[in-house]
């Protein structure tokens, strides 16, 4: 019985071996040889008379996908943390500013939410987010030295409630 086992066994294996060279060679199509294109003998000029057209084929690539999501994530800004701050509080009034005419160092009128007086290391409309409010470098001041930044308000009162506080200076870089 353990004779007869083998033996079927050893059959099976040889059939399934015959059947895939069998299908391997007669079921998979003969490649034709590429007969070569022929050979002209004459060629011809074009006439004058006759006026040549010109066939220009304009192929058209779409970007794979993942090239546009690479274009897309090259492009996000990013963000680095500058430290620690003395963020100040300032408006247009007299007290704050000297003058009233509400226009900055950079000659943007000023605007509460946007405007911040920066040191001269930061260049005009550069990105800042301070306390995750994004606010535009338009605006300098006598006393705005190192690491301090004074943000504009639209009232002396806001100013004054804000205060002076520490924060952390984040710079968008696009």
């Amino acid at each position: 019985m353990k004779y007869l086992a083998r033996f079927i066994l050893f059959v099976s294996i040889l059939l399934l071996s015959f059947g895939f060279l069998f299908s391997y060679k007669f079921l998979i199509p003969k490649k034709e040889p590429i007969e070569k294109a022929p050979e002209v003998e004459e060629v011809l000029e074009p006439s004058v008379s006759e006026p040549q057209e010109e066939i220009v084929e304009v192929v058209i690539a779409e970007p794979e996908p993942e090239t546009v999501i690479e274009i897309i994530e090259e492009s996000e800004p990013q963000i680095i943390s500058l430290g620690i701050y003395k963020i100040t509080a300032y408006c247009g009034c007299e007290k704050c500013c000297g003058n009233t005419h509400g226009i900055t160092a950079s000659g943007t009128h000023v605007t509460a939410g946007r405007t911040i007086a920066a040191p001269s290391n930061f260049a005009f409309g550069t990105e800042l987010i301070i306390n995750g409010h994004t606010y535009t470098v338009e605006d300098r001041g006598g006393a705005i030295k190192g690491n301090r930044i004074d943000i504009y308000f639209e009232s002396h009162e806001e100013a004054l409630k804000f205060g002076v506080q520490y924060l952390e200076v984040f710079k968008v870089i696009k």
